[in-house]
């Protein structure tokens, strides 16, 4: 009868381990495919991480284009404007120095006349003098 026994006490531990053996499977397999679905949800939320990052990148780089574009833009204007406003500053320049260039030549054609009549008054008393002695 102990031969019995443990032959049946044999078969019944070997029944437990297969059932065990089947529910470790069960549990494993259990565990594989909630892994998988973890995996799949990380690869969803690293997916919609990515266009999230991907779309804030594409408007920040929208963004600063339009913001230098938008710069240049205004530097050219304010150059141009500086440029013109150097233009007039030039021309009045140019008119003011023109301006006294001509009263210059006015002042000393006037200076060149009053000394030649001076000069023609002198020879004419030097030869009057001449005369006289």
């Amino acid at each position: 009868t102990t031969t019995a026994t443990t032959s049946a006490d044999e078969a019944a531990q070997v029944g437990f381990d297969e059932a065990t053996a089947i529910a470790n499977v069960d549990e494993v397999s259990e565990a594989v495919d909630e892994m998988s679905l973890v995996a799949k949800d990380v690869d969803t939320h690293t997916y919609a991480i990515q266009e999230k990052i991907t779309k804030s990148i594409k408007a920040n780089t929208d963004y600063l284009e339009a913001t230098l574009k938008e710069a240049a833009e205004d530097t050219k204007t304010r150059f141009e404007l500086i440029e013109s406003k150097l233009k007039v500053i030039e021309l009045d320049l140019n008119i003011n120095f023109n301006m006294k260039i001509d009263k210059a030549e006015k002042n000393l054609a006037q200076q060149i006349g009053e000394n030649s009549s001076r000069i023609t008054n002198v020879e004419e008393t030097l030869a009057s003098l001449l005369k006289a002695q």
